[in-house]
């Protein structure tokens, strides 16, 4: 796995490249972007809510600028967006346990969050 930065890095390697966690996005729209802490908890609230309510287009041009402005290429702030647009299939605050069920999007069971991470799916 390459990062584009050793701020995205530091939000992204535990999780492999990829923002599961409430916490990433916005850790990630801080570092990379330029958010203030007040736009990024603005940002995880529509999220949340995306599914329902629409609502992240607002946040798209500013995370998209924001990330060119510091030198990021287009694509991987094409492809951040993209994550978050489908973080509501499968995000969640971080302070979850293990033992904690959520739907699994592709078999639509409830799996545990160790049974997730430990590659169980049908």
């Amino acid at each position: 796995m390459t990062y584009p930065s050793k701020e995205v890095e530091a939000v992204l390697k535990r999780t492999l490249g990829v923002p599961i966690f409430q916490e990433q996005v916005m850790q990630l729209a801080i570092v990379a972007a330029g958010f203030s802490p007040g736009e990024a908890d603005r940002l995880r609230r529509a999220m949340a809510a995306w599914k329902r309510k629409g609502g992240l287009e607002p946040f798209q041009k500013q995370l998209i600028d924001g990330m060119r402005a510091r030198g990021y290429e287009d694509s991987f702030a094409q492809q951040i967006f993209k994550q978050i647009l489908g973080f509501g299939e499968y995000g969640f605050p971080e302070c979850v346990v293990g033992e904690t069920r959520v739907v699994d999007a592709d078999s639509g069971r409830w799996l545990t969050i160790d049974e997730l991470s430990a590659g169980a799916r049908a």
